[in-house]
């Protein structure tokens, strides 16, 4: 499990002159657009635009996931801000739609992790994917990340799930296809906003669509990945005590939590 660290933007003298080229060059980029470019009008352009600490915080994250190369990293941005206005996101509503929720309950927040990170918590029997999209997956993705990370004040630093397999099944809730897409939102469009994500009660079966997913993880993201074991009545696992107060665990995992599953 990583450290316990709060993110930072205390950068070396040379990854300081990373963020500098690549403030200038996304600045240079942004600012040449036509004041009727539909571009002006997204969520993420906007505030790397207007705030300059939340476009530093970006940028910080996109230079850490292409190894402080600026020219990548403005790649990555510029197939980001393309992703979005494709997928129209900024229209999405940030309150996801009644109707999405009934397709992908995800709780949130149910607590908050020591590093102020928003606690996640979904049942994975309650995702039957024949019923979901590659739509609905992007739609709850981008109106929950888009959200915490642009809406909330402050913004949330990452977000940090735990979820529940008990129940699960790879015929009724698991798609390779929707779990890829939902890979791609997350790494590819919103990077290192993973803080942890804490699986338990998972079967053997889960194992089969754990492997096939994992090609598609980030070093990153699979370091951040924790497998819980058997949870004793009223003791909270280790890991979690080290990331979570005690009124940030949901009560059927030992905390004190006084959320409950609708």
């Amino acid at each position: 499990m990583p450290p316990l660290e709060p993110p930072a933007l205390a950068l070396s003298a040379a990854d300081s002159s990373a963020l500098d080229t690549l403030r200038s060059a996304v600045t240079a980029s942004l600012s040449a657009l036509p004041a009727t470019d539909p571009r002006r009008r997204d969520r993420l352009v906007v505030q790397l635009m207007d705030s300059p600490e939340f476009r530093d915080n970006v940028l910080v994250k996109y230079l850490q996931d292409y190894g402080f190369r600026p020219q990548r990293a403005e790649l990555a941005i510029e197939k980001t801000i393309a992703w979005r206005m494709s997928e129209d996101v900024t229209s999405i509503p940030l309150d996801t739609p009644a109707l999405l929720r009934q397709k992908i309950p995800i709780y949130c927040p149910v607590g908050i992790s020591k590093l102020g990170e928003p606690i996640l918590f979904a049942r994975a029997r309650d995702l039957v994917t024949r019923h979901m999209t590659t739509a609905d997956v992007v739609a709850v993705s981008a109106s929950l990340l888009d959200g915490l990370f642009m809406a909330a004040s402050p913004p949330a630093p990452a977000v940090t799930a735990i979820v529940d397999y008990a129940g699960f099944s790879v015929k009724e809730n698991f798609s390779l296809g929707l779990a890829k897409a939902c890979l791609e939102v997350l790494g590819y469009h919103y990077p290192r906003r993973l803080g942890m994500l804490f699986l338990y009660n998972y079967p053997a079966a889960f194992w089969l669509a754990y492997k096939a997913m994992a090609p598609m993880l980030s070093q990153y993201i699979r370091k951040r990945i924790v497998f819980l074991g058997a949870v004793k009545e009223g003791v909270p696992p280790r890991e979690l005590t080290e990331y979570f107060e005690m009124d940030s665990i949901p009560s059927w995992l030992g905390g004190t939590s006084a959320f409950v599953v609708p």
